[in-house]
């Protein structure tokens, strides 16, 4: 194993013991995922006289994931802060491309992992509130109650998915 594949293991395992147990997954895991993404692609880079590529590679990771999971899902409500900074560790550990890979693998996965949850508790209902409250455009004196559900060790199997296969990007 590479260092960024232990540091993404362990990491990923932390967080979702930490999410599973307290439904968060804490800043200074994920602060310290990116920070070492950072330095280590930047070693990977010195290695192979691209410093500066490697260093690219985690702040672009980082800032893809960032866009996409911290602009654009967690406006739309559909990931939580702590989902958003453990994508944009994943990012900066292993690039934009499979990051990105890990959420198309993560967003397959999370589908019927849900459905199942959902089912299990006897909250599928809330489901198609929420999807008609979101249709009436949000509107405050009308939000249905939240399910929440722990999300890290979804990411985690999409992340290992995405590093184990080269199938969907």
């Amino acid at each position: 194993m590479t260092a960024v594949e232990v540091v993404l293991t362990v990491g990923l395992i932390l967080a979702s013991i930490s999410d599973v147990r307290t439904g968060l997954i804490r800043n200074n895991l994920t602060g310290s995922l990116m920070l070492i993404g950072i330095v280590l692609n930047a070693r990977i880079g010195f290695d192979t006289g691209d410093l500066l590529g490697g260093i690219a590679t985690a702040v672009i990771g980082i800032g893809v994931m960032m866009l996409v999971h911290g602009i654009v899902l967690f406006n739309l409500g559909v990931e939580r802060g702590g989902d958003v900074k453990l994508f944009m560790a994943i990012g900066g550990l292993v690039g934009w491309r499979e990051a990105a890979e890990a959420s198309l693998w993560t967003a397959i996965v999370y589908i019927p992992v849900s459905l199942a949850i959902l089912a299990a508790r006897g909250r599928l209902g809330n489901l198609l509130a929420t999807a008609r409250w979101m249709a009436r455009g949000r509107p405050a004196d009308s939000a249905p109650e939240p399910t929440v559900l722990r999300t890290a060790p979804v990411i985690a199997v999409g992340a290992a998915l995405a590093h184990l296969t080269t199938t969907l990007m």
